[in-house]
């Protein structure tokens, strides 16, 4: 698969709100993304990933406030 990293945003339709950056260590990125402001409702994470051999992306709907973690597969 090579090595790469992985770009996450937290948006509502066409605004970002909070961004992360994160290498990938295996199979997996562990990364926290930050707001300038507290958000609540419906938001979509969106992750990039980069890798030497082409950019795959994933998105999933989250609720905030809400758990503290999503697992994107």
């Amino acid at each position: 698969k090579g090595r790469g990293a992985v770009r996450f945003r937290i948006v509502r339709r066409h605004k970002v709100f909070g961004t992360s950056r994160a290498p990938v260590k295996g199979s997996k990125a562990n990364a926290t993304v930050t707001t300038k402001s507290s958000l609540t409702g419906r938001y979509t994470l969106l992750a990039t990933v980069s890798r030497t051999d082409g950019i795959d992306a994933l998105s999933q709907s989250v609720s905030l406030p809400g758990k503290g973690s999503v697992d994107l597969h």
